[in-house]
């Protein structure tokens, strides 16, 4: 998972109770529309379990389309709490989607004043109402996750906190780690990137921290943009070296 992370609140070392509400449709579409990435549910909520009490996670979504739908095991490893927001006589699902879920946000308010924050992961502008009212009527902390580059402006400025996944962070040396097997493939001399000599010549290369480099490379094993094989060097040694898959990257546009 890649994280632009802003921590909550460390004042204390009580973990704020909390509940969170996914515009799923928000973080499947935009992800793949953009960056080419399916949702890592299990690697998120490990995250929130790691900042906060979590007491419940609502999923929103029209669960009709087959995309969707597909990530349901997924999902229902983590929560059973799954609304799916189908409506034959909706002219707009999207906005049908945000008011089941900014309904269910109200009614929590009311029957849970206890809770101390509210996570919601989506970037639609027509959330601010009640965030607002979360914050100054309710006096609740309220963190937004969301799609980077499909989050609105407003939305960052009024939450306590906002996390953008991707993290442009993360991306650059993405792009970094491209570059690098683009610069090896125009070499006239014969290289057998491993996985070190990879984060060594990237971190040397473009000043940044060998743990980032690393945890890059390992999230783009994990996410197929590049794989690992063995490669013969001579008739008796053998190495394993990382290879790029140029086309994933592509689609992504992580590489032009």
């Amino acid at each position: 998972m890649i994280w632009k992370k802003r921590s909550p609140d460390k004042s204390s070392n009580r973990q704020l109770t909390a509940v969170a509400f996914v515009d799923f449709e928000h973080w499947y579409i935009s992800l793949k529309q953009i960056y080419g990435l399916k949702p890592d549910i299990d690697s998120w909520v490990k995250e929130l379990n790691q900042i906060y009490n979590l007491q419940e996670i609502y999923f929103f979504a029209n669960f009709s389309y087959s995309g969707l739908r597909n990530e349901l095991d997924q999902i229902r490893a983590v929560t059973h709490l799954v609304v799916d927001t189908q409506n034959a006589y909706s002219t707009n699902e999207k906005d049908f989607t945000d008011f089941i879920m900014l309904d269910y946000i109200y009614r929590e308010s009311i029957s849970h004043p206890e809770m101390d924050a509210y996570v919601l992961f989506t970037g639609d502008g027509h959330f601010l109402p009640v965030i607002t009212y979360l914050k100054h009527s309710c006096k609740k902390r309220v963190d937004i996750y969301g799609v980077s580059q499909a989050i609105s402006n407003r939305l960052k400025e009024i939450a306590d906190s906002c996390v953008e996944i991707p993290s442009s962070q993360n991306f650059r040396i993405y792009q970094m780690i491209a570059t690098n097997f683009q610069n090896i493939k125009d070499s006239p001399r014969i290289v057998h990137p491993t996985f070190r000599t990879t984060v060594d010549i990237v971190s040397r290369q473009n000043d940044v921290p060998p743990e980032s480099v690393e945890s890059a490379l390992r999230e783009m094993l994990t996410l197929g943009y590049v794989f690992q094989r063995e490669r013969n060097i001579s008739a008796f040694q053998k190495i394993r070296v990382i290879e790029p898959n140029y086309e994933a990257m592509k689609e992504a546009g992580i590489f032009a």
